[in-house]
């Protein structure tokens, strides 16, 4: 099958001052109006259900920089709070949420992001909100936040790259599809933030993220390339897919670690293990070695 993909750049550089700065007149653009309105609803379905909690909504992702794709982008949603939200009002608002996509078919899905107000300076999360979002509701919370360097500080994907590992070994959540998708995704990522030092780039588009990547790492622009076409038109967990994420994540944190852009610690998400079995159809195992 014939997978096409949309070769567009689109990055945030490193300015003169050694941080990472959004850029406003990349992120000043209108949203759609096709998609205002699904973001409109959901926005007041959060209102009703989180009332008083509420500090602000983020609206980041494709969506919001206009480079959405009908069918396949989601409207991703960061939801600034003050006081906890508990499981069961989390639950019921993806519940009311999941409703939107019926009446919006164009719309993948509604996916939501919890950040502690308090929090929000030390949050991996802070970098998304800093360098990817726009506030559609709510107070700003972007001057709260440091500003950013390359290397550790945007390394959101690399420092949870083991738990969405084995997430997507185990956890049978997620059809096969989303889950292909969601972790092919977290692989070219991790591939961009890898190299964000020599780069000067924090990306989250894919193909730029591709690109990137195998600028430094010529040698895996065969498996990532692979990654990319994945992310677009998954395949399900397959044996060659399974082999393909564990053979890349494994590169990858190993080569975070020995660079120093993550520690090798339990908070990083990573430890040490010496062989990490994949189960496969024929009973065989594809066995890593080092830091998973």
């Amino acid at each position: 099958m014939r997978v096409k993909i949309l070769k567009r750049i689109n990055c945030i550089r490193l300015k003169g001052s050694g941080f990472f700065e959004k850029d406003e007149v990349q992120y000043s653009d209108k949203i759609s109006e096709v998609w205002n309105e699904p973001i409109q609803i959901s926005i007041d379905i959060i209102r009703q259900l989180i009332k008083k909690q509420l500090v602000s909504v983020y609206l980041r992702g494709s969506v919001e920089n206009n480079t959405q794709i009908s069918h396949i982008s989601d409207i991703d949603l960061v939801i600034i709070f003050s006081k906890s939200i508990s499981l069961v009002v989390r639950n019921k608002l993806q519940r009311r949420l999941d409703v939107v996509r019926k009446d919006y078919p164009f719309v993948s899905k509604v996916d939501l992001m919890y950040i502690n107000i308090l929090d929000i300076k030390s949050t991996s999360k802070r970098v998304l909100v800093k360098l990817t979002s726009r506030c559609v509701f709510g107070s700003s919370v972007e001057r709260l936040i440091p500003n950013l360097q390359a290397g550790n500080d945007i390394a959101v994907t690399l420092n949870t790259l083991k738990a969405d590992l084995h997430s997507f070994l185990g956890s049978n959540k997620y059809s096969s599809k989303e889950k292909c998708t969601w972790m092919m995704k977290k692989i070219l990522r991790s591939g961009a933030e890898l190299v964000s030092e020599r780069s000067g780039l924090y990306i989250r588009d894919l193909y730029c993220c591709y690109k990137v990547f195998i600028k430094f790492y010529p040698k895996y622009r065969k498996e990532m390339y692979e990654c990319l076409k994945l992310a677009i038109a998954p395949c399900g967990k397959t044996k060659k897919v399974r082999e393909l994420v564990v053979h890349t994540t494994s590169f990858l944190m190993n080569e975070s670690v020995r660079l120093n852009i993550i520690n090798n610690n339990p908070r990083a998400g990573l430890s040490r293990v010496t062989g990490h079995k994949v189960a496969s159809a024929s009973n065989r195992s594809v066995v890593t070695r080092g830091v998973l």
